[in-house]
Formats: C-alpha cells, structure tokens, sequence
C-alpha cells in the first residue's frame, strides 16, 4: 500500500476512533437506547446495553489501532507476515495430510450418525422453542458470533430449522480441532494411532449434548477449535500469540464454556516439551506467553463485555478464586460418579497410570522428574478441563459445560500413542489397545446416546399426545378466542430405554433430556402439535387446593376450575405379571 492510501486510512481512522469514541458518552447511550426501544416498542435493559456499547467502541477503537500498526511499521507488518506465512503453511500441512482429516470426519460422522439419524429436537425449552418462534436470543449470554452467523447460517433473521447441516457444520469444526490437537501432539508427524486418541475430544459423553443442539451446535464447536487451533502454531511464537487472542476472544462470543480446553492443551504442551528435553528457556517463554495469552484475553472481556451488576438466576457468574476448591472437589465428584462402573472409567485409570509407566521408561530426560511432571499435569490437568468456570458462585453442573474432560482424556491417550512409537514389542501393542478401546467406548455410548434420546423424546411426545386429547375434551367450553391457564406440577420421567442406558452410566441421567420437564417445556410440546398458542400474560403458580379433580388416567391427573387448569403427570407404571413363554393359537 502507497503511502497515500495509508494516509487516508490513517485519517479515517482517526474519524472512524472518533466516532465510536463517542459512545462512551453517558447522554448518547441513553440516547441510542430510548431509540431502539421505540423502534421496538419495548424496554430493553439498559445497564446491559450500555457496557455492549462501551465494549463495541473499545473493540473498534482497538481495531483501529492495529490496523495502523500494521500499515505505518515495519514491527507490525512482519508480524503480521509471520502470521500469515503461518496460516498459509497450516492450510499446505492439512491439504497434504488430509487422509487424516477426512479419517476424523468420517469416524465422528459415524459417532454422531443416530443423532442425526433421529432427527429429535433436544431440550423443549430450547431447540424446540427456537423451531417454534425462531429466535436467536444468543447476545444475553455475549455470544455475539452464535447471533450474528446464525443470520448467514439460516439465510434469515428469523431462525429455521436446518438440522442435521448445522451439525455437519459443528462436525467439521470438532474434526479441525482433533486435527490441530494431534499435529501438536505429534509435532506434525500425524499417525491413524494418534488420530483414534484424539477421539474424547468430540464423543466423550459430555460432549455429545452440545452436538445435539439443532441451532447451538456450530457455534459450540467453533469454540472449541478456536481453543484448540493456536497449538498447531506454537512453534511461530507470533502465529501463537495472535491465534491464541483471536481465538479465545472466538470462545468467549461463541461459547465460554470451552475455556479449560485451552488450559489443558498448553499444559500438555509443555509436558511434551519436558519430556522431549527441550531447553527450560523455551518451556519458560511458552508458559509466560500462554498464561498472558489467557489471562490478558479474559480479562479484557470481562472487563469491557460484562456487566458489573449481578442478576439472579441458576448461575452465578461473580468469580472468586476462593471458590476453586469446593467446585474442584464437586466437578471430579460429578465426573467420577457420572461414568459409574462402565468400561470406560476403568479403561481411562488404566490409561493414565500406563502414561505415567511410558514416561518413567522412554523419557529422555531424568525418570524422576518425568513422573513428578506427569503426575502433576495429571493432578492440574484435569480439574482445570473445567476452565474459569471453576472460580463462579455456581456454575453450570451441565455435561454441555463439562466436556473439557474430553481433551484431557485424549491428552492421556495421545501421551501413550505418541511416547511409544519407537518401541516395537508389547509396550506399544499396549498402547494402541488402550486407545483402540477407550476410543470404541465412546463410539458405543454415542450411539446408545442419540438412540436413548430419540426413545424418550417419542415418549414425552407419546404421553403429550395422551393429554392433548384429554385436555381438549375437558378446555372444549367457551369460546376459541378466550384465553386459558394451563400450568404443570411436574414433568414427565425417563423412559425404559433411557433409564436402561442411565443404569450403566449415570451421567446420561443429565445427558438425556426428559423433554417435557413441566411447565414451559409442556407447552411448548402441546403448541407444536397446534394444540395451544402462547399468549403473553403473567401465569401464576397453582397447586391442586380448591381445584377439583376433573380427570384421572393412568398418565395424568388433570385439576381445573373456570378457566384455570393443572396438569399432574404420574411416572409410576402399573403392575402386571410377566407372561411365560408364547401363546399358541
């Protein structure tokens, strides 16, 4: 570029810096805020909007800036190359290793294949309402990438279903960050071995939730490749720095919930480093890099994103580093418990203490230290796969905040599938069991997932359907027009196939949504058989005192008075003695 033309970028800039400097200003907040709520005829909250403004301006002035950087020195501009040559030498990496990627993609098709093949719309109170109303109503939680791609996405403002491609969308992006997590582990030297390890990152249990959402799932994954993407850089120390901030400024727009994926892959880099003999200046330069990186990151969204007032709800987002220990010791419990007394726990123990024998054996360095580090990274590694979430009030005990896991549990196969590979006897036949098997765990309780799901979703829909046809016999009475209350003491429980997959592992109890949980979800199921439509009122809770008993089945009970209704499902089946053998004819 010429010099004239930086000239007038410069100047625009400054006019542009101006500008959005101007949203700083108190009186023009108020002032695009009374705006927009005429524009909308509706109140909007105001103490939110102002930080969004005062963030937007930062995050352009910030952009401003660097972009001028980048075009007046010469600093800036070989970072900027560096950056560059980097990226173009990533794509020339995955072009000439694409057997491997395409192997990703057609392994996590095939874990995903029964939820996509059944085609269910998970949770009621979130797929099912945005099919329902199609709105997006992402920005309340700063996921301003989920907002705003989701326009281009469903070629709408108005969201439609498109499923399965958004999650053929979320596939790609979870088969890029397996990709880039095993050419780090590898130091580009990708192998099917090392590509099978890196499975948990997208089928371990908790994770599968996440690629359940028809509307949510792209911009989950997209968060944990931008978590997981700046390691295939951290041999270009510019390269690294700048996709570790543009990345982790991806996951907080997108979904936050991946931040421990970022922990956990920079302190399995640095054991690799360990372990590999690599010189301590290094392994110093790239912890401080990687710990400014993270820190620095977060903390400029926190600052400028988030609202300082603190709003009641289930989560409580205020952090306290006091808070660590006690939601430490909950989340271990939770994952501990959660896997039950399955294969899979059994063969991740196994796994991690043969790491720590593979280190002791063929490390390159002293054997003692070897195990100190590994044991530590074992000990931090996988606590912190949790991410910031840890340092909340109350966090969100939800497998769709907990898959961090997955990427420690790849990291412990990959340790395996990567320290044994010069060794041709039984160690390394070992190994490749362990991975072979950890990995096929997975596979079987994704499939057994989506199936288990789909059962419980035509049960909640079967049982919906039941009360529909009651209901509209006993709501027959008045006019159409006239508008009814209709509330729910409870929800419906788990069907048989889901309870048969929740016996084995008891965290698909929080995997598999019951659907119909009572109360929104319940209409939601009843409006999109058309059998109700929601007007907007104030409804108030009800209990089954002075309302009289109006019908009773197997299923439900149904209690009602003048235009209040109460619906009380019934979860307990009936008694029958089992037939034996066959009746012949």
């Amino acid at each position: 570029m010429n010099k004239t033309a930086k000239t007038v970028t410069l100047a625009l800039s400054a006019a542009a810096a101006l500008c959005l400097a101007a949203l700083y200003l108190p009186p023009l907040q108020a002032s695009v805020i009374a705006l927009v709520e005429r524009l909308k005829d509706d109140d909007i909250r105001d103490v939110f909007w102002k930080q969004q403004m005062f963030a937007f301006a930062t995050c352009g002035i910030l952009f401003l800036a660097i972009l001028n950087l980048i075009l007046w020195t010469k600093r800036g501009r070989d970072i900027f190359a560096s950056f560059r040559s980097a990226v173009n030498q990533e794509c020339a990496f995955i072009n000439q290793n694409k057997k491997y990627f395409i192997f990703l993609l057609a392994v996590y098709f095939l874990g995903y294949f029964t939820i996509i093949r059944n085609n269910f719309c998970y949770i009621a109170m979130d797929d099912l309402s945005r099919q329902l109303e199609g709105d997006r109503d992402w920005v309340n939680w700063y996921r301003y990438i989920d907002e705003f791609a989701s326009i281009l996405i469903h070629t709408s403002p108005r969201l439609i279903d498109i499923a399965p491609l958004t999650q053929f969308i979320a596939l790609f992006f979870v088969a890029l960050a397996s990709f880039a997590t095993v050419q780090s582990a590898t130091n580009n030297k990708m192998t099917y071995k090392a590509c099978l390890a890196s499975l948990p990152i997208g089928l371990f249990p908790y994770f599968l939730t996440n690629m359940a959402y028809r509307f949510d799932s792209p911009y989950m994954a997209l968060s944990v490749f931008a978590c997981a993407m700046p390691f295939a850089f951290k041999k270009n120390q510019a390269a690294y720095i700048l996709s570790s901030v543009i990345g982790l400024l991806v996951m907080c727009t997108s979904y936050q919930a991946s931040s421990g994926i970022y922990i956990v892959l920079a302190m399995f880099t640095v054991l690799k480093m360990i372990l590999d003999k690599e010189n301590w200046k290094d392994i110093g330069k790239f912890v401080l890099i990687s710990v400014l990186c993270f820190v620095g990151t977060l903390a400029f969204f926190n600052l400028t994103f988030m609202e300082r007032e603190f709003k009641e709800g289930s989560v409580d987002e205020r952090m306290n580093v006091l808070n660590v220990l006690a939601n430490v010791k909950i989340y271990i419990g939770l994952v501990w418990s959660g896997l039950g007394k399955s294969f899979l726990k059994a063969l991740i123990v196994l796994s991690l203490f043969f790491g720590l024998f593979c280190t002791v054996v063929f490390a390159k360095q002293n054997k003692i230290q070897a195990l100190v580090f590994t044991v530590v990274f074992y000990a931090l590694a996988m606590p912190l796969s949790y991410g910031v979430y840890l340092a909340m009030g109350t966090p969100l005990w939800l497998p769709r905040a907990m898959y961090g896991i997955g990427f420690f549990v790849a990291a412990a196969l990959l340790l395996i599938a990567t320290d044994v590979e010069s060794n041709k006897g039984c160690v390394r036949k070992i190994s490749s069991v362990l991975i072979f098997a950890t990995s096929y765990c997975c596979l079987a309780f994704a499939f057994a997932y989506g199936n288990a799901q789909f059962q419980q979703n035509k049960y909640a829909e079967f049982r919906m359907a039941l009360l529909a046809n009651d209901l509209s016999k006993i709501m027959s009475d008045g006019t159409p027009e006239e508008t009814k209350e209709l509330l729910f003491v409870n929800g419906i429980d788990y069907a048989p196939a889901a309870e048969s997959l929740i016996s084995s592992y008891p965290l698909a109890s929080s995997c598999i949504d019951r659907y119909s949980t009572g109360g929104r979800a319940s209409q939601n199921i009843l409006r999109a058989l058309n059998f109700l439509e929601l007007k907007s009122g104030d409804s108030h809770h009800l209990d089954n005192q002075g309302l009289p008993l109006l019908l009773e089945t197997s299923f439900h009970k149904i209690y009602g008075s003048g235009n209040k209704y109460l619906v009380s499902f019934k979860n307990e089946p009936l008694n029958v003695i089992r037939t034996r053998g066959f009746v012949e004819e």
